[in-house]
């Protein structure tokens, strides 16, 4: 049977998620490449996004076996169900399998990871529950005495810092001297210039 496929490429502005908290720290997912670390934003979280934000989650229905799974039967499959086409595998009884009619690859930073850990508590909230209740002697509860009791929690998570600033790389290029004096008579900016004309060839022109 032959089959259609579409393959696209997208560049966008997007955070990455997170991964294993390391402790208190919630760590950005990252991978290696080149002695270089890239923040990424993994396929899975992708595709979780496009189904919630497309509404091909409104009519989601789970169910648990061991694991939380898709619901999924003999009258409720991708031909009725929109929340199931991204794929799904159901083995609470009968074993269901359906492959994804999409698929993804992880978004990968164009930019090495730059980390800033932020340091972060619910003090404000726990302030609040410590003056509106009373320790068993009947004296009003203390944030510092009572963290444990006021559910007082510090925080912290890393923060990705390469895309606040654009980074620019240095390039070397040869023009014909005509060219360069031409343009030098008529102050035109060389790095602007490459640049527009990347964008343009590149098709990232607005």
């Amino acid at each position: 049977m032959k089959k259609n496929a579409l393959t696209l490429t997208v560049v966008a502005n997007m955070t990455s998620n997170y991964s294993e908290g390391l402790g208190n720290i919630s760590s950005i997912q990252k991978i290696y490449r080149d002695r270089n670390v890239y923040a990424i934003r993994s396929r899975e979280s992708l595709k979780n996004a496009i189904m919630v934000q497309s509404g091909m989650y409104e009519d989601l229905e789970t169910e648990t076996n061991g694991a939380t799974q898709k619901k999924v039967d003999e009258n409720l499959n991708a031909t009725n169900c929109r929340a199931l086409e991204g794929g799904y595998m159901n083995t609470k009884e009968s074993t269901y399998v359906r492959n994804s009619s999409f698929y993804l690859t992880d978004a990968i930073s164009t930019e090495s990871f730059i980390n800033e850990t932020r340091f972060h508590n619910n003090l404000y909230l726990a302030t609040n529950y410590a003056n509106t209740h009373t320790d068993k002697n009947g004296k009003t509860l203390n944030v510092q005495k009572d963290a444990g009791e006021v559910g007082l929690m510090p925080y912290q998570y890393e923060y990705e810092k390469s895309l606040i600033k654009l980074a620019y790389v240095k390039k070397t290029l040869t023009i014909p001297s005509y060219l360069d004096i031409l343009a030098k008579n008529k102050n035109i900016n060389f790095s602007q210039v490459l640049q527009n004309a990347l964008k343009k060839e590149l098709g990232l022109e607005k």
